[in-house]
């Protein structure tokens, strides 16, 4: 008699575990077709399929959070998200108010639809493996996302992309991905991601070397000064990885002078000292009145602040700095073309206060904070055992995001580059989650498979 009680705790306990893992696969796979899902969502210029598709995905995901994730909002960084949503919502109220539902409503979706994102990793990713694969995901994207501007050199644009632009006489396309400053908003954390994690050699020289194309015809003074970021972030971060890596951009550097250099046709040297006066040079002869990317950097920090937050004042008056303006403040960033006479600060914590004043600012670097503590605590160190790699680039992800926020937009709710801030966010949730007994569906696999 005896006998029988541990075999029947032992086959309750593998019972559990499988019933564990099935719920574990579901919420993975729901989690990685919103993801996907997201960063495809220029096809809503296609067809209302994709609306459709999006709508019953999200609708599933949100199932999945009442059923699995209600356990996680005891940590302190899941609470600081809802308190994000609850304040930005009162900014989606004032653009309902003065704009009407139907651009309300559209401002809410392109705003909140990565929303889900944050729980769906905090359960989903229970382990570092899922979690490599999805770096690599994104990589493989931002890839995509290359490869579709270059493409439209040779074909011209493509009708359902961003509306192309133009800087010193060079023509500067949308992607895949979304408007013009989206892939240069992206391109520092793919390369800081190809650099830290784990890959062959030849994939990892194939993949920078698309990635640093990017950053060239890209054309964003963004990405240059986000790209530099990302590799003084990789040369201070230990990673078992760093002699390849460097190795690799020795190479593709190298290579690019030698090409420049010994191109027999003028074309090539022509091109070089154009895109470097876009970017650099003093003259404004030929540039369409541009700035130097110096001058860019001082504007993003000084005069398209005081002039968005000049914009707030003359419309809320002294209360704007405490209720923001909402969603309109950052004009087609969010809201549909036409609908909204103000311009984005290409700063994403100014966007916060025109957003829902500084309420929501402080709720945005409460996250940030309590992630990136999460992400190296001991707890961290724990969740990353397997694979440290991944846990040094997840920090240096986040702090790039954190850095490149003060001369970047959009960081939070543009779909490439907000999916990876609401997984790493997710992953700061359940690493914390590690400190409350018998929330870490890990530990309860571990515990299972203890007394199997």
């Amino acid at each position: 008699m005896s006998a029988a009680i541990p075999e029947k705790e032992v086959n309750i306990a593998k019972q559990h575990s499988r019933v564990v893992k099935r719920q574990l696969s579901g919420v993975y796979i729901c989690f990685l077709c919103l993801y996907f899902a997201l960063n495809a969502h220029m096809l809503r210029n296609v067809s209302v399929v994709y609306l459709v598709a999006l709508a019953g995905i999200e609708t599933l995901s949100f199932i999945y959070i009442l059923r699995d994730g209600i356990k996680y909002l005891r940590s302190w960084i899941a609470r600081w998200y809802g308190i994000f949503l609850l304040v930005s919502f009162l900014g989606a109220l004032q653009t309902i108010y003065s704009y009407g539902i139907g651009v309300g409503l559209y401002a809410c979706v392109r705003f909140y639809m990565v929303a889900p994102l944050v729980p769906l990793a905090a359960i989903a990713l229970d382990n570092t493996k899922k979690m490599a694969f999805v770096i690599k995901c994104f990589i493989g994207i931002t890839c995509i996302g290359v490869f579709s501007i270059a493409l439209q050199y040779v074909t011209g644009p493509v009708s359902w992309f961003a509306e192309p632009g133009e800087r010193a006489g060079i023509m500067r396309f949308g992607s895949i991905l979304g408007s013009l400053p989206t892939i240069g908003g992206v391109l520092p954390l793919a390369v800081f991601g190809a650099l830290m994690i784990k890959m062959r050699w030849n994939i990892r020289s194939l993949v920078l070397l698309i990635l640093f194309f990017g950053v060239l015809i890209s054309l964003s003074k963004g990405s240059i000064a986000g790209t530099a970021l990302a590799l003084v972030l990789f040369l201070c971060i230990p990673t078992a990885n760093k002699r390849q890596s460097i190795a690799i951009l020795a190479i593709i550097s190298l290579s690019v002078l030698a090409i420049v250099s010994l191109a027999s046709s003028g074309t090539v040297l022509n091109a070089a000292r154009t895109y470097i006066s876009a970017l650099f040079s003093a003259e404004s002869a030929g540039r369409g009145g541009d700035v130097t990317m110096q001058e860019s950097m001082i504007d993003r920090w000084t005069t398209l602040p005081a002039e968005s937050l000049g914009s707030l004042g003359h419309a809320r008056g002294d209360i704007g700095l405490i209720s923001g303006g909402g969603f309109q403040m950052l004009g087609t960033s969010l809201m549909p073309d036409g609908a909204s006479p103000y311009i984005t600060s290409e700063d994403t914590y100014i966007d916060f206060v025109l957003i829902a004043g500084i309420p929501l600012l402080i709720a945005y670097v409460c996250l940030l904070g309590g992630t990136l503590r999460r992400l190296c605590s001991a707890a961290g160190r724990k969740y990353f055992r397997e694979s440290p790699e991944v846990g040094s680039c997840a920090f240096g992800m986040m702090l790039i995001l954190a850095i490149t926020g003060l001369f970047s937009g959009g960081l939070t709710f543009q779909p490439i580059g907000a999916s990876v801030w609401c997984i790493l966010t997710g992953i700061g949730i359940r690493i914390e989650s590690l400190g409350y007994k018998g929330l870490c569906l890990t530990r309860i696999n571990a515990g299972c498979g203890a007394q199997g």
